[in-house]
């Protein structure tokens, strides 16, 4: 029997990944208890942004998925297979919040007024609508460069 042994590097990563499991294991639990328990499905959460969770809704589905992600990423000592991850989901994420956006600007109901949304102060009106376009769309090419570099490895 021949052990691998992981260089401390690659250990560090797969720490943070374990931490990153577990803190999107905690969220899905309490995005079950805001959504369901509370009725507080559209309330913000920007500290969960970096997992692409940006109300409370977002939480459950979203959190679950990270933790399995990074439960089995972790198992199998594979950081690639975490990177990949990220980088698809990144893409499909950002092609929703461009096509959200999108339809938000030309939507008769306003579900996001846009007096509500960060950076309105500096872009006032409707063109806030047009920075959180670009914004997912420049997400979507930094994903999408990211994994087409991750491939090439």
């Amino acid at each position: 029997m021949q052990f691998q042994f992981i260089s401390i590097d690659q250990f560090s990563l797969l720490g943070g990944i374990f931490l990153y499991g577990f803190i999107a294991a905690l969220s899905s639990l309490i995005g079950f208890y805001k959504s369901y328990i509370q009725k507080r499905h559209y309330t913000l959460t920007p500290l969960l942004a970096p997992y692409g969770i940006f109300v409370w809704g977002d939480s459950f589905l979203i959190g679950g998925f990270w933790a399995v992600a990074s439960f089995v990423s972790f198992s199998l000592q594979n950081t690639f297979l975490f990177l990949v991850l990220q980088s698809l989901y990144w893409m499909v994420r950002a092609a929703g919040e461009i096509l959200y956006w999108l339809l938000q600007q030309f939507a008769q109901t306003k579900r996001d007024l846009p007096e509500s949304l960060y950076f309105h102060k500096y872009f006032h009106g409707e063109s806030i609508w047009f920075v959180y376009q670009l914004f997912w769309q420049l997400v979507l090419v930094l994903a999408a460069t990211c994994l087409i570099f991750l491939l090439k490895m």
